[in-house]
């Protein structure tokens, strides 16, 4: 069998991490997305998988390709895909996916179980947490009966998770599907772009059965930032949680350290006298973490690593690899690789990678209502439990005291000054300076002290 994975996507609702990365090469438990797929490809021996991408972006997969060789990349544009899959779909069956979807190897193993029992199927989500009017949704009875483009929730009762197997009953049906989608509420306004659904509703409309598999592990569509903070907790909790213990020979953990769950320690890392470890964890190569640390359950700690001077990391917090944590910090969240987080800041979201956060910096308190908050992405707002969050576009810099206030995004290579409340969005490069406030000098002496 034959895999194609569409991983051109950047999303403009991932801002700040879209400025030059394909969402599926965002990391999730410091894995890219697209090496989660093709472990799991190879684990279920896919013979050969392809990845369409943007001509621009194919140089970002080479290393992927060449860590898995039954995987090679072909480029075309958003316009071209469908002409290129008639020349790479001849053959059949086909697994065709959406790349920015994060989910179990063991849902695609039930999908692969469906197709050789009944034939076509696909891979749909029945969890109560997606919103029917921003994805493309299904009408299922006992098969599914159509596919709708953004539809109001009474029209349908699952989600697509844009992955399928389909054979040359649907492939057939290549030649005639259009860019856009045209199952759609009344006054719906799709855009032209590719959907892989809209050949499947094509082949439903010629009375092609299309299977339906549902969810039963986890499921992430990755199109906003929170999204990365939804499927690292995810890996945290249903991978991290459930590993075996596993430790380098050449790792160094104190008896004074306490480890309350199975651990996974590479080689040359330390585990200092007084560390608490609440949890099961998943530490890289050559990490330290240092005397009086405290790391909550399930966390992901990467390769060159340090965690020292009494930081605290949350449950289901991500460490990329050579981040750098210290001096009381508290970190809760997502950091990409080369963080620096020290001198008493909190930090709670997805930082970039290269990112400094300054001393005293704090990050998403609680508004005084204690509610969930809103986010605003071009120009519409969403509210989840996670919407709250702050977002660092990469290889930007924080300033000293910084307060950022909840469900704040800062653009790709900005500078703050010191002492700013950050309270709305930040583009892409920009510096953000303090107004200058006058500055008042009085006569000042020991007769205020009553001397």
């Amino acid at each position: 069998m034959k895999a194609v994975l569409f991983c051109g996507g950047k999303g403009r609702r991932m801002f700040p991490f879209s400025t030059y990365r394909p969402k599926c090469l965002l990391p999730i438990g410091n894995i890219p997305l697209l090496k989660h797929w093709l472990i799991a490809l190879q684990e279920m021996r896919i013979e050969e998988t392809i990845l369409i991408c943007d001509p621009v972006e194919a140089r970002q997969f080479r290393g992927l390709t060449e860590e898995f060789p039954f995987s090679r990349i072909v480029s075309a544009e958003n316009r071209q895909i469908w002409e290129a899959l008639e020349n790479l779909c001849s053959e059949q069956p086909v697994l065709l996916a959406n790349g920015d979807g994060f989910l179990s190897v063991l849902d695609l193993k039930r999908l692969l179980s469906s197709y050789e029992e009944k034939g076509n199927s696909i891979l749909l989500n029945q969890i109560e947490d997606f919103r029917s009017t921003e994805c493309i949704c299904a009408d299922v009875q006992d098969k599914v009966v159509s596919l709708y483009g953004h539809p109001r929730a009474h029209y349908v009762n699952a989600q697509s998770c844009g992955v399928a197997i389909i054979d040359n009953s649907v492939l057939r049906y290549l030649h005639t599907t259009q860019y856009g989608f045209h199952k759609l509420p009344c006054g719906g306004m799709p855009d032209s772009s590719f959907y892989l659904e809209e050949l499947l509703q094509n082949a439903l409309e010629h009375q092609i059965d299309l299977h339906p598999v549902f969810v039963c592990d986890y499921y992430t569509d990755l199109n906003f930032p929170w999204d990365i903070l939804k499927s690292n907790i995810q890996y945290c909790q249903k991978i991290v949680q459930g590993q075996q213990d596993q430790r380098a020979a050449s790792a160094e953990i104190s008896e004074k350290a306490i480890i309350g769950g199975n651990l996974q320690i590479g080689e040359r890392s330390v585990i200092e006298a007084g560390v608490i470890i609440e949890g099961a964890c998943r530490i890289g190569n050559d990490v330290r973490i240092g005397s009086g640390c405290i790391i909550g359950k399930n966390c992901v700690i990467g390769d060159g690593s340090q965690v020292l001077h009494y930081a605290k990391l949350s449950d289901n917090t991500v460490l990329g690899n050579y981040v750098k944590v210290g001096f009381t910090a508290e970190i809760s969240g997502v950091l990409f690789d080369y963080v620096a987080a020290v001198h008493n800041c909190e930090v709670y979201g997805v930082v970039g990678s290269y990112v400094d956060i300054a001393a005293g910096v704090q990050m998403a308190i609680l508004r005084f209502d204690d509610q969930m908050v809103s986010n605003t992405v071009l120009g519409k707002r969403y509210v989840t439990s996670l919407t709250n969050g702050i977002f660092i576009g990469d290889q930007s810099r924080t300033g000293v005291g910084n307060i950022f206030y909840p469900g704040v995004k800062v653009g790709y290579q900005c500078a703050l000054g010191p002492g700013l409340i950050i309270d709305h969005d930040i583009p892409d490069h920009q510096l953000v300076l303090p107004e200058p406030q006058p500055v008042q000098i009085r006569n000042w002496n020991s007769g205020r002290y009553g001397w």
